[in-house]
């Protein structure tokens, strides 16, 4: 779901973190 920032790096980065949590969000 990148709708915004889909070929800035950095953003890419951030996505992952927020995927991230997401999934530790959802395994808790």
């Amino acid at each position: 779901a990148r709708l915004y920032g889909s070929r800035s790096r950095k953003n890419q980065k951030l996505l992952e973190g927020v995927r991230q949590a997401v999934e530790h969000a959802q395994s808790c």
